[in-house]
């Protein structure tokens, strides 16, 4: 349910050092497009690349998070040239068996039928009081732009990402890791188990893979510990 808007402050703080392009994922922000093939993962790493060639940018650094992960590492396996160094955050390179995969298409289906069915509000509470987010202090004003901002998204696209984007439906990229070359740093939050698993477990796969735990962190590392994240995102890129 994020957008571009997410990255403003880390925008502000990089761009005497940095040029930075912030991307809306089709569904999100306003990329709003109804066209059910923009949204799979191979249509929306296009898309990306389209849109650096039209700047024409030729190398890059890559900085992602979550959903913005997975497409981030289709993007270093399928189109590596593009990318001199990426960051990802707590995400995944997919899941690996095919019940897993199933169980989980099945379980996307759900919530996009209670984005469809709910008001967007009642949605948002219950995404945020899911255990994945229970470090997030929810009392904070952060916290409330934060909600704020994902109640002007649009029910009907972010139910469309669910279902031609989600973690279900998108391929394993396991098998194909090892052909990952760019420098690679991997972000997890230290309370956020799942995917301090995952990253470790990269990094064993990427020979110039680099992992980081931030402590006082659990899935949104760059929204509960900002400083800490840009610190270690410039020490990487430099």
């Amino acid at each position: 349910m994020g957008s571009a808007l997410d990255w403003d402050y880390l925008v502000e703080r990089l761009k005497d050092d940095y040029c930075l392009i912030t991307i809306d994922f089709p569904g999100h922000g306003q990329s709003l497009t109804l066209d059910d093939s923009d949204y799979t993962i191979e249509s929306t790493a296009s898309a990306i690349i389209d849109t650096l060639n039209q700047n024409k940018i030729t190398s890059s650094h890559l900085c992602a998070y979550s959903m913005g992960g997975r497409i981030g590492y289709y993007l270093l396996i399928y189109y590596p040239e593009y990318f001199l160094k990426a960051i990802i955050e707590s995400s995944t390179p997919g899941i690996e068996n095919e019940p897993s995969q199933k169980e989980r298409v099945e379980a996307d289906k759900k919530l996009a039928e209670k984005l469809l069915s709910q008001p967007l509000e009642q949605f948002v509470t219950a995404w945020y009081r899911l255990p994945l987010f229970e470090s997030l202090d929810k009392k904070s004003e952060a916290y409330q732009k934060l909600f704020d901002q994902r109640l002007k998204n649009n029910p009907r696209t972010l139910a469309k990402s669910l279902l031609y984007t989600g973690t279900g439906v998108m391929p394993s990229l396991w098998p194909k890791l090892k052909k990952i070359e760019s420098h690679l740093l991997l972000i997890a939050g230290q309370k956020d188990d799942k995917f301090k698993a995952i990253a470790h477990r990269v990094k064993q796969l990427i020979k110039n893979a680099t992992c980081v735990e931030i402590e006082n962190a659990g899935h949104n590392v760059h929204f509960e510990q900002p400083d800490r994240y840009i610190e270690v995102v410039r020490k990487f890129l430099k």
